[in-house]
């Protein structure tokens, strides 16, 4: 994102309108790309961490999801495509790496070769994976981690 970022104003602007309007075709109202993408570049998260300290006594989980490729998901396809070249393995919205915090538990990849992007992940589609007449759901993962979370009897 911070590449995206430092891009020439009118050439981000322009950009940031094609996103929009996609965005705006799959259901949201108000999207706003500008600052959609300050609030993900390095200087932003990291100000964020400052002020966000892990707290003692807080049990932390983070996960990470992974696009086999960019054919995996058509709505991601193209961000899959600049974050790997920019950050590496990524699930269409997040890289890996960045995903990978406190309690870090793994990569979601879903089924096979196709992968699990940031639409799966939030269930965006309300189905299952489908891949080779092997299927994956993502509620299958919640309900992991919520049966994770009972064993420390929160």
């Amino acid at each position: 994102m911070d590449a995206i970022y430092r891009m020439p104003e009118c050439l981000f602007r322009l950009v940031a309108f094609f996103v929009n309007a996609w965005y705006r075709f799959l259901g949201d109202k108000h999207p706003d790309f500008c600052s959609a993408c300050f609030q993900f570049t390095t200087a932003w998260a990291q100000e964020f961490n400052r002020q966000n300290p892990d707290v003692g006594g807080v049990l932390y989980r983070s996960y990470a999801g992974a696009m086999s490729s960019f054919r995996s998901d058509i709505f991601m396809w193209w961000l899959n495509l600049v974050i790997g070249w920019a950050d590496g393995e990524n699930d269409g919205l997040v890289a890996v790496e960045s995903a990978a915090w406190t309690g870090f538990q793994g990569v979601w990849r879903g089924i096979g070769g196709r992968g699990m992007s940031h639409m799966d992940e939030v269930d965006f589609r309300r189905r299952r994976l489908k891949y080779r007449g092997n299927t994956c759901d993502v509620v299958d993962e919640y309900v992991k981690m919520v049966a994770a979370l009972k064993e420390y009897d929160l």
